[in-house]
């Protein structure tokens, strides 16, 4: 079980508050954080395995590996624009508080046996993959900057700079890796940043791990635990204190996720918050989703083993940050492990939240018309308490089948490039887009003449990442414009050959705002041509009726073509239709017209 045996020797085992009371203020990249009372302790391969660490544990069926960290220092747009990122120029510090087996702790360091062991970090470069396994990347693998084995010590704990990453700071996913030796537990603490003097145990200076000192544009750095074993010191009672809060990212368009944990020996509660639910509790005594706990030295679920990981399912999540909460008793050791090969975090990183929208600025289109489409998006996360900025902004933008594409631009302050190929316009933002910043692009097209879909719809999509390259679910905006509706639809036109005359008939299925019709005629089927012959307007009947007039200034034997021209309330002319006879013969032609 993951409760301490009281046979063996404890050191000091105190609450992290009161170890906070005597070292350098926590910083957002520091974990534990200010007043976790659930913190790290890195097991030996030869602990019993119901302290708790699966993955160090040697014992057939655990992870026989180590403990792996992830240090993610941000990047800037992968663009000739430099925008967000932590600055090249800065070098970042990496520091352990108590990295060894120490007598005189105030962190959980726990001794087995007679003796101290030593322990083992080591830091690989951004880039290095963890797994698959529980022991990838092991000691010396390919992209070690560092690996430093501490000896148990007597001397008051204090903070150790394990690693310096110089400037220029290459930027990505470094790699920690903690290893205990024989059967020991050591407990330790990580803080990430950087320093204005070569002492980690001096106050580090403001905006240690966020060099702008802005929340949320792009510079945090964040650490994410990736295999960690946890050990509670905080009393008995089931309060706030006795349960601990993880954030892991569950990407979009999953089927299903499994949350695994590991010897919580079946005390008090585990429960799932999906993002933005208002139901979570840091105590996780209501709403949620309940979970499984547990037993001893075995995964949670039904049918799990020591070897094998069954969880709790969930169908269809929500994307984003789920929160995990763990309640348990005083001196526990656990895992809480969540989805397998996916990082947990003390706090929620930086967290993006976008906004889209689309106009062109009308309602209804008529065939020729330009449309102008605005679209807008927003970054509105600068109203949460975890504020983040946008990453790798591409918008696809789907234009309606009846339009031809004419250009697109993106505003400043933003650049970037747009293209179109098959009715698809790609944009490709150059920046970041940081918490309450707004970004507009435009489209124009032309409607076509006939419109063969109706409505006219155009709909865009928005995809983005947050700094570490979480991609969020995409958002989408739509613009549906119906069209105007025709002031004549022209259900018939012909002209039939008479006795010295040709007689020019049509009807009509709909009027609206026609006060009637004019003929128009050319011995040339060029319209330009075309000259007015009717003396008077035609007086409009309305929908469903028949008309005819009669050309009777027409030579034998001359093809003639006439153009049938609509006059709405507003005076406006429009060509509706054409049709051609000679006298002697006839041809009938009866498009369908729109106007």
């Amino acid at each position: 079980m993951g409760r301490q045996p009281f046979r063996y020797q404890r050191l000091a085992l105190l609450s992290l508050v009161a170890l906070l009371g005597c070292i350098t203020p926590t910083k957002a990249v520091e974990i534990p954080p200010a007043g976790a009372s659930v913190y790290l302790q890195t097991n030996g391969p030869t602990n019993t395995l119901n302290n708790g660490d699966w993955y160090t544990n040697n014992t057939a069926g655990a992870g026989n590996g180590s403990h792996y960290f992830t240090v993610e220092i941000p990047c800037s747009v992968n663009t000739t624009t430099t925008t967000g990122g932590w600055p090249t120029n800065q070098p970042v510090h990496i520091d352990i508080f108590s990295p060894e087996m120490n007598s005189t702790t105030t962190v959980s360091d726990e001794q087995r046996g007679g003796s101290y062991d030593n322990t083992q970090f080591e830091f690989y470069a951004a880039g290095t993959v963890i797994g698959p396994g529980p022991a990838t990347p092991a000691p010396g693998s390919a992209g070690s900057l560092h690996q430093q084995t501490f000896v148990p010590a007597a001397t008051a704990p204090t903070w150790v700079r394990l690693y310096t990453i110089a400037a220029p700071v290459t930027c990505g996913n470094y790699v920690l890796r903690s290893s205990t030796f024989g059967n020991d537990e050591n407990g330790w603490r990580l803080r990430v940043g950087r320093d204005n003097d070569n002492d980690p145990n001096t106050a580090p200076p403001a905006n240690t791990d966020n060099f702008d000192g802005v929340a949320g544009t792009g510079d945090e750095i964040t650490i994410g635990m990736r295999q960690a074993s946890f050990q509670h010191d905080a009393g008995n009672p089931d309060t706030v204190a006795t349960c601990l809060t993880l954030y892991e990212y569950v990407a979009p368009g999953q089927p299903s996720v499994n949350f695994n944990n590991f010897d919580i020996d079946n005390l008090r509660r585990v429960r799932y918050y999906a993002p933005g639910d208002p139901s979570y509790t840091p105590m996780g005594n209501t709403g949620g989703i309940v979970g499984t706990l547990s037993n001893d030295q075995i995964w949670n679920g039904a049918g799990a083993t020591l070897a094998t990981r069954v969880g709790d399912t969930i169908n269809n999540p929500a994307a984003g940050w789920w929160r995990i909460v763990t309640c348990t008793s005083d001196h526990n050791q656990f895992i809480q492990e969540g989805q397998t090969g996916v990082q947990a975090y003390y706090q929620q990183p930086p967290t993006p939240i976008m906004a889209l929208s689309k106009t062109d600025g009308v309602t209804l289109v008529t065939p020729g018309d330009t449309l102008n489409y605005t679209i807008t998006f927003t970054n509105t996360s600068n109203t949460t308490a975890t504020p983040g900025a946008a990453t790798n902004v591409t918008l696809t933008d789907n234009l309606p089948p009846s339009t031809t594409f004419v250009s697109c631009a993106i505003n400043a302050p933003f650049t970037g490039t747009c293209s179109h190929s098959g009715g698809i316009v790609s944009f490709n933002i150059n920046q970041i887009v940081r918490p309450g910043e707004i970004g507009q692009l435009n489209v124009q097209v032309t409607v076509n003449n006939p419109i063969t879909v109706v409505p006219v719809v155009n709909n865009v999509t928005l995809n983005f990442n947050d700094s570490l390259n979480n991609i969020f679910q995409p958002l989408t905006a739509s613009d549906n414009d119906l069209v105007n509706p025709t002031a004549v639809n022209v259900v018939g036109l012909s002209a039939l050959a008479r006795t010295n005359a040709i007689q020019v008939r049509w009807s009509t299925s709909s009027e609206v705002d026609s006060q009637g019709f004019h003929i128009y005629r050319s011995i040339s089927d060029d319209e330009s041509t075309a000259v007015q012959v009717t003396e008077s307007l035609i007086p409009a009947l309305g929908a469903h009726s028949s008309y005819q007039w009669l050309d009777t200034n027409v030579m034998p034997n001359v093809r003639y073509y006439y153009w049938l021209a609509e006059v709405d309330t507003n005076n406006t002319l429009t060509m509706v239709g054409q049709t051609e006879a000679q006298i002697e013969r006839y041809t009938i032609f009866t498009p369908f017209v729109l106007r």
